[in-house]
């Protein structure tokens, strides 16, 4: 198995792993992406609604996930040239 690595010592929960979700980054431990909680909360998504659906997240994992994409890392510029403006939808 490979080792996982932070993506930032501010985020110690976001990591990169070789081989797993194609090299993006992911919730340490799972192969949830940080980009798929990240259109969620775009689309208007709460945090409840976000850990009723991924369960083994929590809210600090949530928390690190939003200081990623809030921080330098920020791709949130990314999903608004992907996100059609009448209906607000983000497509992959």
């Amino acid at each position: 198995m490979t080792e996982e690595y932070p993506v930032s010592y501010l985020c110690p929960r976001i990591t990169i792993q070789k081989g797993r979700c194609d090299g993006l980054p992911c919730v340490r431990g799972t192969n949830i992406t940080t980009k798929s909680i990240a259109i969620l909360a775009h689309n208007g998504a709460t945090q409840e609604e976000v850990l009723q659906k991924y369960t083994q997240l929590t809210m600090k994992d949530l928390e690190h996930i939003y200081l990623y994409y809030r921080g330098p890392y920020s791709m949130f510029a990314h999903l608004e040239a992907d996100c059609d403006e009448e209906t607000k939808t983000v497509f992959l």
